[in-house]
């Protein structure tokens, strides 16, 4: 985890276009390596709640770095702009944020009880690189995913995608050779589907489908 980029969070904020996402309450988490941020959405005078992290900044050698991002605010109100959090420019930032702290290894747990899509998707066997959320994740360099849909011990709060980055090329193109074959089994067997969650799963599976071949068949030939 580069750290460094959780410390420039927290002592400036982030900017997006005339927005600034800012850390407006920090507190010690469960155990001494973990935090709790809340974060805010600024627009000149007016100010929303925007969602909250927890970072887990690791205890080396046994356990890795993480992150949990919940209590996603779907409709942000400042002032008379309201702004849908998902497929925002907000969001698009946010995840490159994470993205860039996440290193691999960390791992990633983005909550999405409120992302209506991915939730829609999920519940109909879309595979998590199909669904809105995946998508956007596996873009930003993310190639291993589980679904946490039934939290286990009752701590682990609502249900969430983890998302982690390979450790390695070899990792890298083992999993996205997974994925590929997942894409394809969901291709064939949705092919007829009329539903709107599904043609759009559909259609972000076939695009991913011919960017990770291009991908793979690119590996193999410096390969050989």
């Amino acid at each position: 985890m580069k750290t460094y980029l959780i410390q420039e969070i927290i002592n400036k904020g982030l900017r997006i276009n005339s927005y600034i996402v800012k850390v407006t309450r920090v507190s010690r988490g469960r155990f001494r390596e973990e935090r709790n941020l809340v974060l805010n959405l600024f627009l000149d005078n007016c100010v929303a709640e925007l969602l909250h992290m927890k970072i887990f900044f690791g205890r080396p050698p046994y356990y890795k770095p993480w992150i949990e991002v919940f209590n996603i605010n779907p409709l942000i109100i400042l002032g008379e702009e309201k702004i849908g959090y998902f497929d925002s420019t907000i969001e698009d930032a946010l995840l490159d944020y994470l993205s860039a702290v996440i290193e691999p290894g960390d791992r990633l747990f983005i909550e999405y009880y409120r992302d209506h899509e991915t939730l829609a998707a999920l519940e109909r066997g879309v595979p998590i690189t199909a669904t809105r959320l995946g998508y956007k994740l596996l873009k930003r360099g993310f190639t291993w995913f589980k679904d946490w849909y039934f939290p286990e011990g009752f701590m682990e709060g609502n249900p969430k995608l983890q998302a982690e980055k390979p450790i390695s090329r070899r990792h890298r193109l083992i999993q996205l050779k997974e994925i590929c074959i997942e894409l394809i089994n969901f291709i064939k067997n949705t092919a007829s589907s009329k539903e709107p969650i599904i043609r759009k799963a559909y259609s972000r599976a076939k695009e991913t489908l011919e960017s990770l071949t291009r991908e793979l068949e690119c590996q193999i030939s410096i390969a050989t």
